[in-house]
C-alpha cells in the first residue's frame, strides 16, 4: 500500500475486518498479511539479506504489520523470501517472539511460508545443511505451514523427528495452529 507504515496499517486493518467478517467465532477467510518483513526488494529476494537496524525494524517495518494482529485480528501471516540480518524469515525468531507472543497470534492463528520458500532455505540461502534442519528451525521459530513440495516436506519432517531436531509436540503444535484456523471456517 505504499511506504507509509501508518497508512499501510490502516488500510490493512480495514480489509482484514471487512474480509474476515464480524461473526464472534466463524470467519469467511483467514487474512494473511504478507510478506513479513523487509520484502521491498525484487532483485535476489530469494537469497538476499536485508540489513535492518532496530529503530527501522520497530518504527517502519513492524509497524506496518502490528495492528493487523493487535487491532484487526488477522488469523494468519505469510513470511517473506528474504533474510533479515542474515536469517531467512521463515527461520527468524522475530516471527515467534513478536508476531506470535507479543502480537497475540500464539494459540489463535498460524504462520505460513511463501510458496517454495521452504526448499530455498537450503538451496538459495544456504542457511541450513539439510531440509530437516530447515523445518526444525521453522517450527521452533513459529512457522506452522510450509507451502512447498509435499514429498520433500514430509521427508524432512520425518528426518527431523528421527534426528531429534523436533519433537512430536513441536509437530502437533504446528498442526494444531493450522487446524485451529480451519475450524473457524465452519
Amino acid at each position: 500500500y505504499g511506504e507509509d507504515p501508518v497508512l499501510c496499517s490502516n488500510l490493512a486493518c480495514a480489509i482484514i475486518k471487512g474480509t474476515q467478517g464480524d461473526h464472534p467465532f466463524y470467519i469467511k477467510v483467514s487474512c494473511a498479511p504478507k510478506h513479513f518483513f523487509a520484502n521491498n526488494n525484487e532483485l535476489d529476494r530469494v537469497s538476499c539479506s536485508c540489513s535492518i537496524d532496530p529503530r527501522n525494524r520497530q518504527e517502519y517495518y513492524l509497524e506496518a504489520f502490528r495492528e493487523s494482529y493487535t487491532e484487526a485480528g488477522a488469523f494468519s501471516m505469510m513470511t517473506a523470501y528474504n533474510e533479515v540480518n542474515g536469517i531467512p524469515m521463515m527461520c527468524h525468531p522475530i516471527v515467534r517472539d513478536v508476531v506470535k507472543k507479543e502480537w497475540g497470534l500464539e494459540g489463535r492463528g498460524h504462520i505460513v511460508t511463501d510458496g517454495g520458500d521452504f526448499i530455498q532455505t537450503l538451496t538459495r540461502h544456504a542457511y541450513t545443511q539439510s531440509h530437516a534442519q530447515s523445518i526444525a528451525l521453522a517450527f521452533k521459530n513459529g512457522v506452522d505451514t510450509m507451502t512447498d513440495n509435499p514429498e520433500i516436506i514430509i521427508k524432512a519432517t520425518r528426518q527431523a523427528l528421527e534426528e531429534g531436531l523436533i519433537s512430536e509436540d513441536d509437530l502437533n503444535k504446528a498442526v494444531r495452529n493450522t487446524l485451529r484456523v480451519r475450524m473457524r471456517y465452519g
